[in-house]
């Protein structure tokens, strides 16, 4: 992703910030020397060299449906591990698979969000292959109806203890609830 053009002043930051790279990264020296230079000269056509590590960035919405789908995990694996009577059940049935690469913004951020070391590190120790195939985003959206239904009864609680039935409809592969 570049820009068409940039102003005199953001021309003048990186070219500046560039400077100063030079300066503290010898190893890398010619590389940011490059960059200053199309930077100072203008020449857009090779902005897409400086631009070249920066990816488009995440939706709002698509980081908040992530969110919804971690945490509805860690809440189905919470309330797996607490259930007395776990008949019917697997582990492997709560587990979190991770988000169909295709998406490539889905898993971008779980990727992200995995490597931070917050509480969500647990629930997305899912193998963050890029080449396995994962779950399609439609099946977790189904997941999220059902579950937006039920979490309503556990909202201000500490303990999020989801029954056995409950478990079963957020998992379940029928549309027709």
């Amino acid at each position: 992703m570049q820009p068409k053009s940039l102003t005199d002043v953001e021309r003048l930051q990186l070219v500046n910030q560039y400077k100063i790279l030079e300066k503290l990264d010898p190893e890398n020296e010619k590389h940011y020397a490059e960059l200053r230079k199309i930077l100072e000269k203008g020449i857009t056509i090779f902005y897409e060299k400086v631009f070249e590590d920066i990816i488009r960035e995440i939706s709002p919405a698509k980081c908040h449906f992530v969110e919804d789908v971690v945490h509805m995990f860690w809440a189905l694996q919470y309330g797996f591990k607490k259930l007395q009577d776990k008949s019917g059940l697997e582990a492997q049935n709560v587990l979190f698979l991770g988000f169909d690469v295709r998406d490539e913004d889905e898993w971008r951020f779980a990727e992200y969000w995995r490597g931070t070391g917050a509480l969500w590190q647990k629930t997305l120790k899912m193998d963050m292959d890029p080449y396995s195939p994962g779950v399609p985003t439609g099946r977790y959206t189904k997941m999220l109806e059902r579950w937006n239904v039920i979490k309503t009864k556990y909202e201000g609680k500490e303990k999020w203890k989801l029954t056995k039935e409950e478990i079963r409809a957020i998992i379940s592969d029928d549309d027709t609830e």
